[in-house]
């Protein structure tokens, strides 16, 4: 479905200063905080949705049945993080996705995702093992309680989620998918459809949007490597750093 419209909610309002229809500008006050509604505390809920306005949660529970015209039987989960449209530029900028060191014994196999605020979050995350859906929580153990879809360590019986930390001036978003059995492909989709995929037969991929087009390329190293110059202070620092361990070693024996 095309993107075309995009909800602000401020939750728990103690007052509000517009009305319905009424065209706001930056900087006007629009309401102040309360704690109406199911809270306890003053503060402000300020959420972001994309194409419709019902959580799926609402959807589900009065029986709505997707529709592509409604706004509130979008058949997935509006939501997004309102630190995507913070100097967002919809659709541009880089995707990689490449194999990483398991955390410990317990997993099989990694691969990290990166990607920037511009891809507008992560959707979906395909393999052979399974398939996870975040907007309509295919495939997610825990789907049916906040905590349950806040327990991205436990997200499914055959990988565990562990995301980068994400503020309003990250230039990139990252993802780490750690697997108990190693998978034969893996597929990243944001929210537009569009991802990167990697293949156990072939070199990971990065991908770069622009507005005229993306352009692939393979890549044959597991990690950003140093080459040139930068590997070779590496390889200096890395020497003096065994001679100091060295020297030390003789010093303790003598």
């Amino acid at each position: 479905r095309q993107i075309n419209k995009v909800f602000a909610y401020y939750n728990h309002l103690l007052r509000r200063s517009t009305s319905v229809g009424q065209a706001v500008k930056k900087g006007q006050v629009i309401g102040t905080m309360g704690q109406t509604g199911t809270t306890t505390f003053t503060h402000l809920h300020f959420t972001t949705r994309l194409v419709g306005y019902c959580t799926l949660q609402y959807q589900v529970e009065n029986n709505r049945v997707p529709t592509p015209s409604s706004e509130c039987a979008t058949g997935f989960d509006p939501a997004v993080h309102p630190y995507l449209f913070v100097g967002a530029d919809p659709r541009v900028g880089l995707k990689e996705l490449f194999e990483i060191h398991p955390k410990n014994e317990t997993f099989a196999f990694a691969l990290r995702y990166n990607t920037t605020r511009g891809h507008l979050d992560l959707d979906v995350i395909e393999t052979n093992l399974g398939t996870v859906s975040f907007n309509t929580r295919e495939g997610i153990w825990g789907k049916d309680t906040i905590e349950g879809l806040d327990d991205l360590e436990n997200i499914t019986s055959w990988m565990a989620l562990y995301p980068g930390v994400f503020r309003s001036t990250s230039e990139l978003i990252h993802y780490e998918m750690h697997f108990f059995a190693k998978p034969a492909f893996v597929e990243v989709l944001d929210i537009y459809g569009e991802g990167i995929r990697w293949d156990e037969d072939e070199l990971p991929q990065s991908t770069v949007s622009t507005s005229s087009g993306t352009t692939s390329q393979a890549t044959t190293s597991e990690a950003p490597n140093l080459s040139g110059a930068s590997s070779a202070a590496a390889s200096s620092a890395f020497a003096i750093l065994k001679a100091i361990q060295l020297y030390i070693l003789v010093s303790f024996l003598e």
